[in-house]
């Protein structure tokens, strides 16, 4: 697969990990609380956090990484789950993991690879993390396809 294919892949992991690490972050932060509202969506959108739902987090995508056939699978339904509970990204996240010519065995890898990463910014330099990171892949992929990115 070349650089053009692939880095819909890679963006759309890197999306992924990052609006659950921020759930995360929120989540945590709710169930600290004590008061029960760590499931209330409404909780999450009011500070701009999406809500990620349960079948749809992480490690729930994590736990996959290891069986090649269901992890395309596994992430198709995260980002259909993700945008049935968030009005704002219908339509808009990509669903083709599950594709039989992308190779489950890298993707798999892809996720380990990212499961070990903190994508949700945790205070200092304010800077988006998911706006360095894809500057620094399309970068790359540019680079591979031969083109140039400008900044």
């Amino acid at each position: 697969m070349d650089a053009s294919e692939y880095k819909h892949v890679v963006l759309g992991l890197i999306f992924l990990k990052y609006i659950s690490d921020r759930f995360e972050q929120k989540y945590t932060a709710l169930k600290d609380e004590g008061a029960g509202f760590e499931e209330d969506r409404d909780e999450y959108l009011a500070e701009g956090v999406f809500y990620v739902p349960p079948d749809a987090r992480w490690d729930v995508i994590a736990e996959n990484a290891h069986t090649p056939p269901e992890i395309g699978m596994a992430i198709d339904e995260a980002m259909r789950a993700i945008e049935k509970e968030n009005k704002r990204l219908k339509d808009i996240l990509p669903k083709t993991f599950a594709r039989p010519e992308l190779d489950k065995r890298r993707l798999g890898e892809v996720v380990d690879l990212f499961t070990n990463m903190m994508m949700a910014d945790h205070g200092g330099d304010r800077k988006d993390i998911l706006g360095r990171t894809y500057e620094y892949c399309l970068a790359k992929f540019a680079e591979q396809e031969g083109g140039e990115i400008s900044r």
